[in-house]
């Protein structure tokens, strides 16, 4: 698909990450094309399929990315952080489908592909290409870092209007918090989701992007809601699951 990319943005603290992601994303996800790669400074060899974007670290996250996004030539783009580990394949055919779908619906901006505490209402299967489709009637963040899948152009203005703000760290005002007044005001957003369980507090498994939400929290490993599915993982990649400590 060609008008459909991939935004990973990192960071080299998180490096130790960088293997099981990208080993997971290339074996459960391959069909995707087009990827970038946000990060700073670092020689670390992304691979040939990846096209990397370096970012001033100096800055906050609000500028880091708008520095970045004038490389993204698709329409249409995922975007993810390093510490989204797939621990299964995606399901590109529903993928695919999102992306037609927004093409016939030139007002909806955006599409969430993880339900989190948001109060939604079934989008009628005669208007929604038969896909599991929520309007978003209530939500606390109704914009966030969660694998979304955007109009290139919306994600772009959300960052031109939102104030100077970081995201990881408690001594800046959090982006996630500010992009909201943004993203209500200029975006329309649907929600993806097939009556998937629970996982802990705050969202749902999601089983078109089946990823663990997140490995790291706190910049431990986050074994308490997902050992089954990280334990395995920290293996297969040689992760000294000690090194960081798990949460």
């Amino acid at each position: 698909m060609k008008n459909f990319c991939l935004i990973i943005n990192t960071v080299t603290k998180c490096k130790d990450a960088w293997p099981m992601f990208f080993g997971q994303l290339r074996e459960r996800f391959p069909q995707i094309e087009k990827k970038y790669v946000f990060v700073d400074d670092t020689n670390y060899d992304f691979g040939d399929d990846f096209n990397v974007v370096f970012y001033d670290k100096n800055k906050q996250y609000r500028d880091q990315l708008i520095d970045c996004f004038p490389k993204v030539e698709e329409k249409y783009c995922l975007y993810l952080q390093e510490d989204y580990i797939l621990y299964d394949d995606v399901d590109w055919l529903e993928m695919c489908k999102i992306i037609d779908f927004l093409e016939l619906n030139k007002s909806v901006d955006f599409v969430k592909l993880i339900k989190g505490p948001d109060v939604v209402e079934s989008v009628p299967l005669d208007m929604s290409m038969n896909l599991p489709l929520y309007y978003i009637l209530e939500a606390v963040f109704y914009y966030n870092q969660l694998p979304i899948i955007w109009r290139m152009d919306k994600l772009v203005k959300i960052f031109e209007e939102t104030p100077n703000s970081h995201i990881g760290d408690d001594n800046y005002v959090h982006f996630e918090v500010e992009a909201n007044v943004a993203c209500k005001k200029y975006c329309t957003g649907l929600l993806y989701y097939k009556g998937e369980p629970k996982r802990g507090i705050h969202h749902y498994d999601s089983t078109i992007f089946p990823f663990v939400a997140s490995a790291l929290v706190r910049g431990k490993w986050n074994v308490s809601e997902y050992s089954k599915e990280l334990i395995p993982l920290l293996d297969k990649y040689n992760i000294d699951i000690n090194v960081r400590g798990t949460y």
